[in-house]
């Protein structure tokens, strides 16, 4: 009897001791399967970052006019950068920069055909629009519509050789509005889109840039002279 409730006990303590075993290995595991996650999110991260800061640096290079070429690396990290035309389209064509009341845009006519183009905004404000035409001589020719309509035919029949024409948006406050054009034929360049992976480890991140070729607002109040100006 007494070796029976020994070996009760010696049964009982061993499967206490295989319990507090199996408690500290599944303790353990769990530790070291978090410690793995973490470690895996943190070089994800790490990687993350380290691709994105590449392919920023491909799109500054192109942006700054840099000598670098189409591929190349940053530390670790590795960069590819392709240059395509933005705005050789028949299609309506959202302009890159948004304008609040007073703001201007350029458009690019150089080679355009068609006599009109139509210029679409939300119709909140007014629109305001200069066709430059004529080389070497330039002239200008502007127009105004009011806000009780969203889509306009803005005629290019003034001159020519087809220069440019400057869309201004009044009266449509601190909002700003995208325009749109809407060409009858082909427009020609309008500037550059700028687009850049990065590489870093098993990360990838892109950067597109849509760049718009413009001239600062400041020219539409200029006066340039070659002699004296007469009052």
């Amino acid at each position: 009897m007494c070796l029976n409730i020994v070996n009760m006990r010696r049964g009982q303590a061993l499967i206490a001791v295989l319990l507090i075993l199996g408690v500290v290995v599944t303790v353990s595991l769990s530790i070291a399967s978090r410690s793995i996650t973490e470690v895996s999110v943190s070089t994800a991260q790490e990687e993350a970052a380290r691709a994105l800061a590449a392919a920023e640096a491909g799109v500054e290079a192109k942006l700054s006019g840099s000598a670098l070429p189409d591929a190349g690396n940053v530390g670790t990290s590795t960069y590819t950068v392709t240059l395509a035309d933005f705005g050789t389209v028949n299609t309506p064509l959202a302009l890159v920069q948004r304008l609040t009341s007073g703001e201007s845009v350029t458009v690019n006519l150089a080679g355009y055909t068609a006599g009109s183009i139509g210029v679409c905004w939300s119709g909140v404000g007014s629109l305001e629009t200069a066709f430059y035409y004529g080389s070497p001589v330039v002239g200008v020719e502007r127009n105004y519509y009011s806000q009780d309509g969203n889509c306009r035919d803005v005629p290019l029949t003034a001159g020519s050789p087809k220069q440019s024409i400057r869309l201004k948006l009044l009266e449509n406050g601190i909002a700003a509005d995208q325009l749109t054009v809407v060409p009858v034929t082909s427009l020609p360049k309008q500037g550059d889109v700028i687009t850049a992976v990065g590489r870093a480890g098993e990360s990838v991140r892109k950067v597109k840039v849509d760049k718009q070729d413009d001239r600062p607002d400041i020219f539409e109040a200029a006066l340039f002279s070659g002699t004296s100006l007469t009052k």
